[in-house]
């Protein structure tokens, strides 16, 4: 068999992994839920699998039942797990974060395989060897080797674009939830800051109080009461100005985010860490309390560049 056909039936696998992926997300969360780490239609861990299958299973062998079936079932619950583990390792190595995550599953092992999952790719193994297998050679006996290396080369060269734009569009979303990380260390170092001046302003405020109390009580009171609400006054004024500035970073950092990158952003279910999470949460809930900041943003940039013009 020719590489360019295992080429065309990882593509065609890509895309109806990927059609499962969307219609499971809709019957489990009742909504569609883009999958997958491409932008496109693709998800090519099943591409993977089924070339794999192809080139593991598609033999004599198990067509004349030499090879039992529970062998083939075992074989291919076994890799897909392998499959499964290293791919995600990998993606969090390389990116920070995970597309899926099974850690509400039963017997799940640190949330990227479990045994529901394993069992149902166990289960796709089978469906290679008796299924895919036969009308792959049936395929390749009646299509041209032509049309396999045309549709080869297409389906890699728009897999190399998008895989492409993928990459440089997450890395440059990483980048930018770094960029709240270092909004929320200086929020937090402010924070320090505004207690300790509140603390020290705090302390000064009841000395002289208590000096005024002693030679005047009545003033003295008043006094101290007026320079605790002075103090409120101030933290709170202190404060504000705080939270604002943070929102208004969280806000530029939306509002520089492309429409993939929110969809990437929405796509990703772990993070690596726990910093990286909490930064990426908070960007989610401020795109969905203000779901058209991004396309705001971009408006904005293009009318002040229509007027640089």
């Amino acid at each position: 068999m020719s590489v360019s056909a295992y080429i065309v039936f990882f593509g065609a696998a890509s895309i109806i992994g990927w059609l499962f992926e969307s219609l499971y997300s809709i019957v489990h969360t009742g909504r569609w839920e883009r999958r997958g780490f491409l932008f496109g239609p693709f998800c090519p861990i099943y591409g993977i699998g089924v070339a794999a299958g192809l080139l593991l299973f598609n033999r004599p062998e198990i067509a004349l039942g030499q090879i039992p079936a529970w062998a083939v079932f075992l074989a291919s619950m076994a890799g897909s797990a392998v499959l499964e583990y290293s791919v995600s390792v990998a993606l969090e190595k390389l990116f920070g974060a995970v597309w899926w995550d099974y850690s509400g599953m039963p017997f799940n092992l640190n949330g990227r395989i479990c045994l529901p999952a394993s069992l149902l790719f166990g289960a796709g193994g089978l469906a290679v060897a008796y299924i895919i297998a036969p009308v792959f050679n049936s395929t390749c006996e009646q299509v041209p080797a032509l049309a396999f290396e045309i549709a080869a080369l297409v389906i890699m060269a728009v897999l190399a674009c998008d895989t492409t734009a993928t990459v440089i569009s997450l890395s440059d979303l990483m980048s930018k939830i770094t960029q709240i990380d270092k909004a929320f260390n200086g929020y937090a170092d402010d924070k320090v800051l505004q207690l300790h001046d509140a603390v020290q302003q705090t302390s000064q405020g009841v000395k002289n109080g208590v000096d005024k109390t002693v030679s005047h009580a009545k003033d003295g009171s008043s006094a101290v009461i007026g320079h605790m609400k002075n103090v409120k006054d101030a933290t709170t004024r202190k404060t504000g100005a705080v939270i604002s500035s943070q929102q208004a970073r969280i806000k530029d950092v939306a509002g520089r985010l492309t429409a993939r990158q929110v969809r990437l952003l929405n796509s990703i279910k772990r993070f690596r860490s726990d910093e990286l999470r909490d930064e990426a949460n908070v960007l989610r809930r401020f795109l969905n309390m203000h779901p058209g900041t991004a396309e705001e943003e971009r408006g904005r940039d293009g009318e002040q560049g229509a007027e640089h013009e």
